[in-house]
């Protein structure tokens, strides 16, 4: 068996591990925000308020959500890294650790946003030059051709995905967390593309059946169910949808952790 896949069986059996061991706390967790979001966007729907009215809440609870989740996600980081020290928090305290520390994750989140809409910019271009091209009735491969530009998209999404981490977990200056996570994942690039994919198959089921699930009750008539079968159902659904989503989070922590100590090996070798 080579070293990567026992790395990654390593990583699967902690991230299974302190998952399962500690479910009902991450579903206490994520209760404190998915269950109040769940039963004011059906109060929204089934109250019946008019299109305008609707656009209105959208352009204002839509971003307001966006930051929740980003919150939580910080939480959820800055737990699953207790859990795995062995340390306690309370939720109250968990939550207040990361909402003090959410402005400069903003901006963690701010520069890795920039530096792949800078990545993206090429393609942007050669995409409306195709475009214009195939609408003056130039080939059809130029379109195509312009795909190619999403490849240094898609390297440098992956160089950022630890900055999060970087900045929970080890307190690096947010300015600095995204050159950080480039640094470590460029030396493991194609261990983190396979260990991500590893988790994409692992995941797809859950996520397949709970989509189902959300399909089914978007397309039941409003009028067809009553106000407490549908709270129930939605916030029931969301718990469980917000729940299985934290295990991706704890598997990118302990593959981070992995990663950096590789990387400090390779760095104490070097020096």
């Amino acid at each position: 068996m080579t070293k990567s896949k026992i790395t990654l069986i390593r990583i699967l059996q902690q991230s299974f591990s302190l998952y399962f061991r500690n479910i009902f706390r991450f579903i206490e967790i994520v209760a404190w925000l998915s269950l109040p979001a769940s039963i004011f966007f059906v109060l929204i729907f089934y109250w019946g308020l008019t299109e305008q009215a609707l656009y209105v809440l959208g352009a204002i609870s839509y971003p307001i959500t966006l930051g929740l989740l980003l919150l939580l996600n910080a939480v959820l980081i800055k737990i699953i890294q207790a859990m795995d020290e062995g340390k306690y928090l309370s939720t109250l305290s968990v939550y207040a650790s990361a909402f003090n520390l959410f402005g400069s994750y903003l901006g963690v989140l701010a520069l890795v946003s920039l530096r792949i809409l800078l990545w993206s910019l090429p393609f942007l271009f050669s995409y409306l030059l195709s475009f214009w091209i195939r609408n003056s009735g130039g080939p059809m491969w130029l379109f195509g051709l312009s795909l190619i530009f999403l490849a240094p998209v898609f390297i440098a999404t992956c160089h950022y995905s630890f900055s999060s981490f970087v900045f929970l977990v080890d307190s690096i200056k947010w300015t600095e967390a995204p050159a950080e996570s480039k640094r470590i994942i460029k030396g493991n690039f194609w261990k983190f593309l396979g260990n991500s994919l590893v988790l994409c198959f692992i995941m797809a089921p859950f996520y397949g059946q709970i989509f189902r699930w959300m399909e089914k009750i978007v397309n039941t008539p409003l009028s067809a169910m009553n106000l407490f079968p549908l709270v129930i159902s939605n916030c029931l659904i969301n718990l469980l949808a917000v729940t299985i989503n934290v295990f991706p989070v704890v598997f990118f922590y302990f593959l981070y952790k992995e990663f950096r100590g590789e990387s400090a090996r390779e760095g104490e070798i070097l020096g």
